[in-house]
């Protein structure tokens, strides 16, 4: 059972009503108990929106590097959640289920995508990133790329702990169908 009281209806359509996402959409515990704070609530989930649908990094690349600061923040809520936006995705299960037992083998991710977990990792661990890891990023992404790194791994940092803390209950991923209801096509 959740350590908090979910929001009720009204509490949930007022922070939908100023969302990307529809009023009618299946509102998932972690929309439930945003609704506490609508208000923050909504701007969270217009943060989290912009991340997954106007970013720079590919849906791919952006999905391994959530799962990592979900798996690193013991989060397995959402962990799951994310796990099937990245299979939606095409992140193959070899990738998922690495990332799941906290491993980043050579032979499967590639060299970009290990440059973009050290980076992760570092970002989740201290509030700077060694001139070693950040020039191997800078050689692989853009400035914007680079500065869209930093901000989901801490988004999502920030939502694990999130779901972590207040003991959301496990349900069935609602995710991808949460983005096709809101307008986003997935894409590979």
């Amino acid at each position: 059972m959740a350590r908090l009281p979910y929001a009720d209806a009204d509490q949930l359509q007022a922070m939908l009503r100023r969302s990307p996402f529809p009023e009618d959409i299946h509102a998932g515990n972690v929309f439930r108990m945003l609704a506490l704070a609508p208000d923050v609530g909504a701007a969270a989930l217009g943060f989290i929106y912009a991340l997954l649908s106007d970013s720079d990094l590919e849906p791919r690349l952006r999905e391994v590097v959530i799962l990592r600061a979900a798996q690193r923040s013991d989060a397995p809520y959402a962990f799951a959640q994310h796990a099937a936006i990245a299979t939606s995705v095409g992140v193959p299960q070899a990738k998922i289920s690495s990332l799941r037992n906290g491993e980043v083998p050579d032979h499967v991710f590639d060299e970009r995508e290990r440059a973009a977990l050290a980076f992760a990792d570092e970002v989740l661990d201290r509030s700077h990133s060694s001139a070693p890891t950040f020039a191997r990023v800078r050689e692989r992404f853009s400035a914007r790329q680079v500065v869209e790194l930093v901000l989901t791994t801490g988004c999502f940092r920030m939502m694990s702990r999130l779901v972590t803390l207040l003991e959301l209950e496990p349900e069935p991923s609602f995710g991808v169908q949460a983005l096709q209801r809101a307008g986003e096509p997935l894409r590979a």
